[in-house]
């Protein structure tokens, strides 16, 4: 694979839009990008994040002509060679990653490490950002000196959030099992000198265990899986502890809780029954809320409406997405039972804010 330089694959990549801008020629597209893959490699390989916006836009162009199985296969090969290399890297990530992003987040500037080939950093460093809603409304309760928990903390994105809001004075608890994306948190917080984020390569459950976490995604990093990982071939062991085995970390109040573990939901708050009863019981919580990963856990809207019951919150739908209607439930197991039983939103899921109402004295 020859090197035709930046110039050239600016050139190439300039085609490729053009075609797509002025005539949604996705064909002439396509060949253009083909070109810069075959003649600018070296130039695509010396940037990460040139190399991360024209796999996504080639993805994109094949699913558009109708080459969908040709997209997938496509990226995640190169999801699965960037995964390979990173195993293998050692504490070099410039070596495959080269450079951490510039992120703007409302006010707040901070940079992270991104993923060349994964759906979530895609979506970051393309400018979208990732769940801006919900990171809206969780930079909005954050004050200076707050202390935020993130449960299933991936790359880090709320996570660094939460720390730029924070500041020196607060501090960030965040939990992540997977390896690498563990590794990029932690490169994250350090090369913003975030020392009040403090990165776990652990799991938050009922129990002290070991686990084999599933990764049946190789393009979307945030699809790991504690619930099904006997399914996939691509898995990991890790290991799992309550939140409650880690309350000595916490050491004032918690302002705001994270929690996105795909389906795990029940089994962590079996885990922090403790840390909900006490007086430093989280504010404010952002739990995801998904009936399909529940009942493939065996699980059910039980577990959150117990939170919701014994330890005093109440619970709005801050987003919804993956359905095509909106679901009237009276409560949180109607909502469950509701989207099982829907033929359009079989999948959905759900942002669920809970906030914490006033104690009696």
């Amino acid at each position: 694979m020859s090197d035709g330089g930046a110039d050239l694959l600016h050139q190439y990549c300039t085609n490729a839009r053009t075609a797509v801008i002025d005539g949604q020629d996705f064909a002439t597209a396509i060949d253009w990008l083909e070109r810069a893959f075959a003649d600018c490699g070296d130039a695509i390989a010396a940037d990460a994040a040139i190399d991360g916006w024209i796999t996504n836009f080639y993805t994109q162009f094949l699913n558009q002509v109708g080459r969908g199985l040709e997209a997938r296969h496509f990226f995640n090969t190169r999801a699965a060679a960037e995964r390979l290399a990173l195993a293998t890297a050692g504490s070099a990530l410039d070596r495959v990653l080269t450079q951490p992003t510039p992120i703007r987040f409302a006010d707040l500037a901070f940079q992270m490490w991104l993923f060349r080939h994964d759906y979530i950093s895609g979506e970051i460093r393309s400018g979208r950002l990732w769940e801006p809603a919900q990171c809206q409304r969780m930079r909005d309760l954050l004050r200076p000196g707050d202390l935020m928990i993130d449960i299933g903390a991936n790359i880090g994105w709320h996570s660094l959030i939460a720390a730029a809001a924070v500041g020196a004075e607060g501090r960030v608890l965040a939990f992540e099992p997977d390896p690498i994306n563990h590794r990029l948190l932690s490169a994250s917080a350090a090369v913003n000198q975030f020392v009040w984020l403090e990165a776990y390569a652990l799991a938050i459950g009922a129990d002290h265990a070991e686990a084999r976490l599933g990764r049946p995604a190789l393009g979307n990093n945030g699809q790991h899986s504690l619930i099904e990982a006997g399914a996939e071939p691509d898995s990991v062991m890790v290991d799992i502890v309550p939140l409650d085995s880690m309350a000595q970390l916490i050491d004032r109040p918690v302002r705001f809780l994270k929690m996105d573990v795909e389906g795990f939901e029940g089994r962590a708050f079996a885990g922090m029954r403790g840390v909900l009863a006490s007086a430093a019981a989280p504010e404010y919580m952002l739990v995801e809320f998904s009936p399909l990963l529940l009942q493939r856990a065996s699980d059910s809207a039980s577990a959150f409406e117990r939170v919701m019951a014994d330890y005093g919150y109440a619970a709005e739908i801050l987003h919804q997405f993956n359905t095509e209607e909106m679901i009237e439930a009276a409560s949180l197991t109607d909502l469950y039972t509701k989207t099982l039983a829907s033929k359009t939103s079989y999948g959905a899921q759900y942002d669920l804010l809970f906030h914490r109402l006033p104690r009696a004295a």
